[in-house]
Order: C-alpha cells, then sequence, then structure tokens
C-alpha cells in the first residue's frame, strides 16, 4: 500500500485528531493545518488544531486560524495525531511532549528531504513543492468538497512555499493543482496581498535593520545577517514575524548562500540557509541537526550568537570548497534538484 492509501486509511478509521505543525509556523504550515482540519471537520470528525507558536499576522486572515490552539490549552487525547510540514518529532515543539505522554499514532505528511519518517503513518514525498500539495491530494482522496475556505488555505500553503510561483521548486504539479483551486473560489490576489505586501510597522522597522547590518563574507559567496532578542523586543516583533527576511540577503548579486541567524528566547541561535544553487544546505543544516529542502534548510545552535555564526560559516565555507565552483549540482542558477518519488516506504518506522 502507498503512503497517501495508508494515510487516508487512518483518517477515514478513526474519529478524533490533533492536527499540529511546525514551530515557527510560516504559510504552508499554516495553510496545511487550516485546509486539513475544516476537512475533517466536513466528514464529521472531532479535530482540534494546534501551533506550537504564535501565528504570523498575515495568516489571520485564513478561515479558522483564530481557532488555532496552544498545546497547553489542550484537554483530551486524541485518537490520532497528524503532523504537517514537520521533518522530525522536535519540529513539532511542546506536541512532541503531548505525543510521547499519550503514545497514539502519529499521521506524517510533510515535503522535506530529511524527513526522518517518524510517524506510524508517512506520506513524505520530497518533490512536492509544498506540504499544501500533499494536503491536497489527502483532501482529495478523502473525498471532501474543496470550495471556498479550503481552497483559499491550500493556495496560500502553496504560494507561500513557491514565492508565489516563483521559487525552482514550481513544478507543473503545484501549478495544475494552484488552477484547480482558483476554479474552486480561491483568489491568488487576496492570498498574495495578507501573505506577501502586509506586514506590521515593527517588522518592516526591524528589516530596515537587519538589512543594515547585512554582511558579504568568503569572497563575496554568503550574504549573512542577525537578530538579536534585543532587535525582537526593540521593536516589538514575535520571532514569526520575521519569516522571509533571508530571502532578501539571497537577492545579493552573485552570492551563493544566505543566512539568517536569530536568537531565540532560550538563547539558542536559529539559523536559516537559502542556497542559489549547486550548494545543498540540507546537508549543512544536518550537520548541527537540522533539515529542509537543497535550497532551503535551517537548524538551532547553542548561543551565543557569535560562537554560534563562527560554527556555522566555518561549515558553509567546507561545503563551498566541497562543491567547487560550480558547484556539485552546477546549473543554472536556482535549479532544483530533489527525489522523485515518497520518501517513506514503509508505514512504520520501526519495520
Amino acid at each position: 500500500m502507498s503512503g497517501l492509501a495508508e494515510v487516508l486509511d487512518a483518517l477515514n478509521n478513526h474519529c478524533s485528531f490533533l492536527v499540529a505543525c511546525h514551530i515557527c509556523p510560516d504559510g504552508d504550515a499554516i495553510g496545511s493545518l487550516v485546509a486539513l482540519k475544516l476537512a475533517l471537520a466536513r466528514l464529521g470528525k472531532k479535530v482540534l488544531a494546534v501551533c506550537p507558536d504564535e501565528i504570523p499576522g498575515q495568516y489571520a486572515f485564513l478561515p479558522g486560524a483564530d481557532e488555532i490552539m496552544k498545546p497547553d490549552e489542550v484537554r483530551s487525547r486524541p485518537e490520532v495525531v497528524v503532523a504537517l510540514d514537520a521533518s522530525d518529532m522536535e519540529r513539532l515543539g511542546a506536541v512532541s511532549d503531548l505525543v510521547a505522554r499519550w503514545s497514539c499514532p502519529v499521521v506524517n505528511i510533510d515535503h522535506h528531504v530529511t524527513n526522518n519518517c517518524y510517524g506510524h503513518y508517512n506520506y513524505v514525498v520530497p518533490d512536492a513543492a509544498a506540504t499544501g500539495e500533499l494536503v491536497y491530494r489527502v483532501i482529495d482522496g478523502l473525498r471532501v468538497d474543496m470550495k471556498g475556505d479550503i481552497a483559499t488555505s491550500i493556495l496560500t500553503a502553496i504560494m507561500s512555499d513557491t514565492g508565489s510561483f516563483r521559487y525552482c521548486n514550481t513544478t507543473k504539479t503545484s501549478l495544475v493543482i494552484a488552477a484547480e483551486l482558483v476554479e474552486l473560489g480561491a483568489r491568488p490576489s487576496h492570498i498574495a496581498e495578507h501573505i506577501f505586501e502586509t506586514r506590521s510597522y515593527g517588522s518592516i522597522k526591524l528589516l530596515g535593520k537587519v538589512l543594515d547590518d547585512l554582511h558579504l563574507t568568503i569572497d563575496g559567496k554568503v550574504a549573512w545577517a542577525e537578530i538579536s532578542r534585543e532587535d525582537m523586543e526593540r521593536f516589538g516583533v514575535l520571532e514569526a514575524e520575521t519569516e522571509g527576511f533571508i530571502n532578501y540577503a539571497r537577492m545579493v548579486k552573485d552570492i551563493r548562500i544566505a543566512l539568517l541567524f536569530r536568537e531565540g528566547l532560550d538563547g539558542r541561535i536559529h539559523v536559516g540557509f537559502r542556497s542559489r544553487g549547486g550548494v545543498d544546505v540540507s546537508q549543512i543544516a544536518l550537520l548541527f541537526g537540522g533539515g529542509g529542502h537543497s535550497m532551503a534548510a535551517g537548524c538551532t545552535v547553542d548561543g551565543p550568537m557569535q560562537r554560534a555564526r563562527t560554527e556555522v560559516l566555518h561549515a558553509v565555507e567546507n561545503a563551498l570548497k566541497d562543491a567547487g565552483p560550480g558547484g556539485a549540482n552546477s546549473g543554472r542558477m536556482g535549479e532544483c534538484r530533489e527525489p522523485s518519488t515518497e520518501l517513506c516506504q514503509s508505514s512504520n518506522p520501526l519495520e
């Protein structure tokens, strides 16, 4: 049985679910979360949508976003936990503690190549542009009408992870699904206005500081910037509001890798990686216990900031040397090369 078929069986054969996304949620995580919650509810299932961190304000427009709970607000044990867009259990934050306490089955739906197939049921497809594409297939398999709110939520997920279809992970499948969602009532212009063109005053001011302090290093091949807790507090910005800041560093001409270092509440440093082709940044992130995709990845390392930055930049320099002038996967700038099959062949990672 394929991963999708097993996931559909699990969703059809149980009645209560906790659907969760990863820490520091992005549009793919939130859009997928809302869409699957709505779909399961339409089937008469009991569903809780849970996010371990604050939801970025630009996604508040999504239907049902105001009903998303924090892990400490959950009072009842579901039959099944569904993890969305999370490459490992750690990415679920405090939700992983609930899973450990309950010992209930986990459905793992994700598109990260570094996903370790931690679920009892795994639907992991690394060549999907977004987890939203996989959620679309799941909801279609459940035979739920996606008109209106569900279509809007899924298109938000896909537009977020493809940069409104500008990034190299955009495929024919992405565009075909998007066209179907528009047919079902999703409005791309409405979604784009919220997720790409709406930011708080504080986050814009913080972005200005980040860009003013942008650095080039390693012979101009790497652009990096950092955000301290002091910066966050000074401008009154939530961690989630810094989503997308790294893309400005990635725009610098002739660089190969962009990095953003952000200090968390616990003093650990969150590191975002972006590649412009030729260097698989997911492999660098893996060195620090993180993961992601060849073109976009992340990890969390111990502070303080200066030590974390030194260690990561050293690993980046080694990766650039190993890749060579054109890169191990050299091709046109931004070319994506990912596996084209499901990553998890078995439904149970213990088999």
